[in-house]
């Protein structure tokens, strides 16, 4: 009788198929997809292909547009955002950086009243289309094999040693977090009699040390006692920026409702 052990099951073959039929009609979904991008001095259109979608973002509201460059593995994708006014952020588009520095200066003309109208367009991907014609390929075969050994796969004898390493990480895992938590707690303790709390309320758009805080959202940062400044978004101040100080007391809770004009 024939063998196997791990991932050569029929059963793992056969999952390891389905999954693969999966990631293809996915690749083949988006690499069929066009979208299609339409601003006019009311609203923005996106319009998407196969399957079809349609989002509409009304430009009443909107007093900037903003550029920035994602983080992670798609750090060469930068990214534009409607800005309304309360500063809340729309995405909108996304390309190069030429492309999206490009669009921002045409959604700004927009909104200035020089231009009509900006349609930009986003080909299909047909190279996706050979990628999941592997991935079909593959699948296939996986399955095939899967049905070809069923009832001819023997499973292992587990033995109490093969469970031990299983034991050990487990018992690894726990004491770790037990430190963590631990630790934690105590370093909480010995910052609580030194510092104070700075609680943000962000009913606009709000900036502290290097952070933002957009509307609907809250901020907590614990702070050594002294004044700081908070920046609130406010369309009608000078470079759209309000600043504001508090001060942070030993000990204390301090709140700050983001909002203009306070």
């Amino acid at each position: 009788m024939a063998t196997s052990t791990g991932p050569q099951s029929p059963t793992a073959k056969l999952a390891i198929g389905v999954g693969m039929l999966a990631l293809a009609a996915g690749s083949a979904v988006f690499g069929l997809r066009e979208t299609r991008l339409t601003c006019t001095p009311a609203a923005c259109e996106t319009v998407q292909s196969y399957p079809t979608s349609r989002t509409r973002q009304d430009l009443a509201e909107i007093h900037a547009v903003e550029v920035h460059q994602s983080s992670g593995k798609q750090r060469g994708v930068y990214i534009v955002s409607l800005i309304d006014t309360k500063g809340a952020s729309i995405r909108v588009h996304s390309a190069g950086q030429t492309g999206a520095e490009t669009f921002k200066r045409e959604l700004e003309e927009l909104l200035a009243g020089q231009r009509q109208r900006i349609e930009v367009v986003t080909p299909p991907i047909y190279w996706m289309l050979a990628f999941a014609a592997l991935l079909v390929l593959f699948a296939v075969y996986e399955i095939r094999e899967a049905i070809r050994s069923w009832g001819k796969y023997a499973r292992p004898a587990r033995t109490r040693a093969a469970g031990r390493p299983i034991v050990l990480w487990g018992a690894l895992t726990v004491g770790a977090l037990v430190v963590a938590v631990t630790g934690n707690y105590f370093l909480e303790r010995s910052m609580a009699d030194s510092t104070g709390v700075l609680q943000l309320e962000c009913r606009h758009r709000c900036e502290f040390s290097n952070s933002t805080c957009l509307p609907g959202g809250a901020m907590e940062v614990r702070l050594n006692p002294g004044e700081y400044e908070v920046k609130v978004w406010n369309p009608a101040a000078p470079s759209s920026w309000e600043p504001h100080k508090v001060r942070v007391e030993l000990g204390t809770q301090t709140r700050f409702v983001c909002e203009p004009g306070r």
